[in-house]
């Protein structure tokens, strides 16, 4: 149900079944606002999800009707999150095939101008201050238990592998949620001030949230369900393939800004069609072919026409760095004394090492052994 100044919306977006409940509830001066995001499976994700929605409205309506002062906001939602898990554990105790089914949950409670908030899972809520988007709850996952435990942003590929799964749920089970504030009884929500809660499917990806795209979606439209609309579409545009679901309130009216170049969006979102293939014509095929042979026949040429004459050397192939001494003279081969850097190519024998003169055309260094040290037990030959 939407109320003035409030606005739910839920996208199946690119799955089969939409496990997602958007929740506005009112009664008396109580506003409640919440996602719940099923899981275990499509039926058991949309039972859970839907009882939540269920017993959210009951226990609103009870309270509203006691006038609950602003200090006893907390508690009922404590008792709200309560009911919700015991009412989730009868389901899959009298369901045993529903076993592993579970929801989040993440939402505020109103009063007036006193709110308070509360989270379990990995749905969020964020508040709105003109131009300031800020998350307000802490997501139960593991890449963000990564990122508190290690301070960073950088998340490796396991980490990022397990995007889907979350540390605490309403799964009937003793998870606790978060309530806050934490050092105060309620928060005050100011003139222009509002929330955003939205599931995990309008954040696409595990880097994070774009705070900035948000803002100017909410900011840009003039109506709630328009900017509601292009939230989800925006998020499926840019690949989101899970449910998508947000809530928006603004506590009287927002201030509307105007967006230079605001992009137009369609609501429901469709796939954008893939661009057609080039066809190139055939006489033009024939003109590649044709081309690409004469290339391939031209590369071959000259790659035979090195390798017979080396009339240049090739910037692209290593120079041999050994120096060979010229041996070509058996006289000055003599006078060396083997000295030289690189000794005279040698086979190996028992007793004696053979230096066989060999001129450097017919040196062949990958084939022969070559002594580290000159030996005076030589002969040659």
């Amino acid at each position: 149900m939407n109320t003035p100044g409030t606005y739910a919306l839920k996208f199946k977006g690119r799955r089969e079944y939409n496990q997602d409940e958007a929740i506005v509830v009112k009664h008396g001066k109580l506003i409640f606002l919440g996602i719940a995001d099923g899981m275990g499976g499509h039926e058991a994700g949309e039972l859970a999800s839907k009882a939540v929605a269920d017993i959210s409205d009951q226990i609103i309506s009870d309270a509203a009707k006691k006038e609950p002062a602003s200090d006893e906001l907390k508690s009922i939602l404590e008792k709200l999150f309560s009911e919700c898990q015991q009412e989730i554990s009868r389901i899959v105790a009298d369901n045993t095939e529903k076993a592993g089914m579970g929801t989040t949950l993440s939402c505020v409670l109103l009063s007036g101008d006193h709110y308070v908030w509360g989270n379990i899972g990995d749905s969020r809520v964020y508040h709105f201050n003109g131009s300031r988007l800020k998350k307000i709850t802490t997501d139960h996952s593991i890449i963000e238990d990564y990122r508190n435990q290690f301070g960073s942003e950088d998340i490796p590929a396991y980490i990022r592998s397990q995007s889907n799964v979350i540390t605490r749920s309403l799964s009937g089970d003793g998870d606790q949620p978060d309530i806050y504030p934490v050092d105060k009884d309620f928060e005050i929500i100011k003139r222009d001030e509002g929330f955003l809660l939205c599931s995990d499917g309008l954040i696409p990806g595990t880097s994070g949230d774009d705070i900035d795209w948000m803002v100017k979606i909410i900011t840009g439209n003039s109506t709630l369900k328009d900017a509601a609309e292009d939230l989800v579409s925006h998020a499926y545009d840019l690949g989101s393939n899970d449910n998508i679901s947000v809530v928006l309130y603004e506590h009287h009216d927002f201030e509307r800004i105007t967006v230079p170049d605001f992009p137009k969006y369609v609501y429901p979102p469709v796939e954008k069609p893939l661009k057609p293939k080039t066809e190139i014509p055939e006489n033009k095929k024939i003109r590649y072919r044709g081309r690409i042979s004469l290339a391939l026949i031209a590369l071959l040429s000259f790659i035979g026409y090195w390798i017979l004459f080396k009339p240049f050397p090739l910037p692209f192939l290593p120079e041999n760095s050994v120096t060979y001494p010229d041996y070509s003279n058996p006289e000055d081969y003599l006078d060396t004394g083997l000295n030289h850097d690189y000794d005279a190519p040698a086979v190996r024998s028992e007793d004696t090492v053979k230096i066989k003169l060999i001129t450097p055309d017919t040196i062949k260094h990958d084939t022969l052994l070559r002594e580290d040290k000159p030996h005076s037990n030589f002969q040659v030959e």
